[in-house]
């Protein structure tokens, strides 16, 4: 089992346009063409340090991957001002002059698929406690 971290509308989190996607339970979400695939990660304790990082707004899911994991040691990732304290800028490039693409390590524990399958939403023991 991996670990997908989502927003509360379990969209992505630092994909945009056409990269973009929602993480629904019991959907399989594949990644475009030409890509590492979907970022996951491999364990809970790597999904959480990445979410409390982030912030309360978003979801931890529990996937599966399908097919070869992918480790990436760089990823390139669509900036927010916020996030520029957490990924540090390795590289950046002009292609055709058109468009920068910004490349910056990866979260430890991060792993790409070319498909996952969304199993649920992970519920933390404190919550689950709660709803007793």
């Amino acid at each position: 089992m991996q670990y997908k971290i989502v927003d509360r509308n379990y969209g992505s989190v630092f994909s945009s346009g056409i990269y973009f996607n929602r993480y629904h339970p019991g959907t399989t979400v594949k990644a475009l063409d030409k890509t590492l695939g979907i970022m996951v990660f491999k364990t809970l304790v790597n999904a959480r340090d990445f979410k409390d990082f982030c912030g309360e707004m978003y979801r931890i899911l529990e996937v599966e991957g399908i097919g070869e994991a992918i480790e990436p040691k760089l990823i390139s990732c669509g900036y927010r001002d916020s996030m520029n304290i957490f990924y540090r800028e390795m590289n950046s490039k002009s292609f055709n002059g058109k468009f920068r693409v910004r490349t910056a390590l990866a979260p430890i524990g991060t792993v790409c698929y070319k498909e996952i399958r969304v199993l649920r939403e992970y519920i933390p023991l404190a919550r689950k406690l709660e709803r007793i």
